[in-house]
């Protein structure tokens, strides 16, 4: 059987799903297996107990790995509803992770530079998914609610364990933020099932 050059959509889609895994390897050079390493800032004020700073890493790993997902969901979803969650995702997340590293950094902590390495492999499955449809219902199973019911369930319990005020009132307001991007993104899932 004798095949012809690629397509342009096929040609684009390899050049996507290329650029995607090169971002994601420049990205999480240097990440950890589980979580990134708790860096202790000199002269920072007051500090989280141990149980706090390993909840605030994997919190902000979250986020990084959720801003990335997020990244490439706007730039690969094919349905404008889908687009359009995944840029209010990046939005509301790279505001939450620079809110984030300030809290961090007064607490004497060094925002992780990446998402874990298994968080990094979960974006290359999501840029490897096919474009279209398929892309768009992975897409929000993935980042929108498999995610989002893990993160909400992490940040319940951190709530109820955590005693730093600001870490608390942080995670409250994430917490808000979260519930209302599951909320959408099951909608959109089951828009897009019929």
């Amino acid at each position: 059987m004798t095949r012809g050059p690629p397509t342009r959509g096929a040609t684009a889609r390899v050049i996507l799903t290329a650029g995607a895994l090169a971002w994601t390897a420049a990205l999480c050079s240097g990440c950890a297996t589980t979580a990134s390493p708790v860096t202790v800032l000199p002269g920072a004020g007051s500090q989280f107990s141990t149980a706090e700073r390993a909840f605030a890493m994997q919190a902000a790993a979250g986020g990084v790995y959720e801003a990335a997902a997020a990244r490439l969901g706007a730039g690969r979803a094919s349905d404008p509803r889908v687009r359009a969650y995944a840029e209010q995702l990046v939005t509301d997340h790279v505001q939450a992770n620079g809110e984030f590293a300030v809290l961090l950094r007064a607490k004497g902590m060094a925002p992780p530079a990446g998402p874990t390495v298994d968080q990094a492999a979960s974006l290359q499955q999501l840029g490897a998914l096919a474009t279209g449809l398929a892309f768009d219902r992975g897409f929000l199973q993935l980042v929108g609610i498999d995610q989002h019911v893990a993160g909400i369930a992490l940040f319940e319990q951190a709530r109820a364990d955590v005693v730093d005020p600001d870490l608390r009132a942080w995670i409250d307001k994430t917490l808000t933020a979260m519930r209302s991007h599951l909320a959408s993104a099951q909608s959109l899932a089951a828009l897009l099932a019929r």
